[in-house]
């Protein structure tokens, strides 16, 4: 093969120009590769992309936003994911937080809007807050009990032993 020849692979906006077979050869091997590795194979190839990629999904960037600002096929992002848990969990932290912002603004807004509520909506809404705020304190905010009905059988059978069993009476009910 000519020295001068330029394979170009573009990925997106990543484009990759290669001057041997050999380079050709393991460009196409990975692009057939499994969702793992292509991360791998992104990681060999562009450290510097797949850090960036990395650094994104940390701070809470969704895989396709990532995809689409670095150019970075979406499988090879699920890839960078799944290859790191702490995404997941940063990912949970995010959701959190703003999830405690919009109580709290929620809450702000209930409190200050309360006389306002129509009564109906107030009982539903009250109903709601009073069973978070008693999950929050770490109470119940349910009971289950279970029972187990007796058969008439059951009960019959209970009643016959009652009566074979001649019981006597230890404190007569006082007839006032």
């Amino acid at each position: 093969m000519p020295n001068n020849q330029v394979f170009t692979f573009n990925l997106g906006v990543l484009t990759i120009n290669l001057r041997s077979v050999n380079s050709v050869c393991s460009t196409w091997n990975i692009l057939r590769m499994s969702k793992t590795d292509k991360a791998l194979a992104l990681l060999e190839v562009s450290p510097d992309v797949y850090t960036k990629a990395l650094g994104l999904l940390l701070q809470g960037w969704t895989i396709g936003s990532v995809s689409r600002q670095l150019g970075i096929q979406l499988e090879t992002m699920k890839s960078i994911q799944a290859r790191h848990p702490e995404i997941a969990q940063s990912n949970k932290e995010y959701v959190l937080g703003n999830l405690n912002e919009f109580v709290s603004k929620g809450v702000t807004r209930l409190v200050n809007e309360f006389d306002d509520i129509p009564i109906d909506k107030l009982a539903f809404s009250l109903g709601i807050i009073i069973d978070k705020a008693q999950l929050l304190a770490g109470q119940a905010t349910a009971r289950v009990s279970q029972t187990t009905a007796m058969s008439i059988d059951d009960l019959m059978s209970r009643l016959q032993a009652m009566k074979k069993a001649k019981g006597k009476v230890i404190d007569e009910p006082s007839k006032e």
